[in-house]
């Protein structure tokens, strides 16, 4: 995994899924259609 914000030009960069969602703070909000796992996938 990569820190998007370590980059140079962001704009390549499109999320696939989100984990570790219990810790998420409120105001994130992906949204579209991606995979969403509450702790790291087994």
């Amino acid at each position: 995994m990569l820190n998007a914000g370590t980059f140079d030009d962001r704009s390549w960069v499109k999320p696939a899924m989100q984990i570790y969602r219990d810790s998420t703070q409120p105001w994130v909000h992906l949204g579209g259609d991606i995979k969403s796992f509450a702790r790291m996938p087994g």
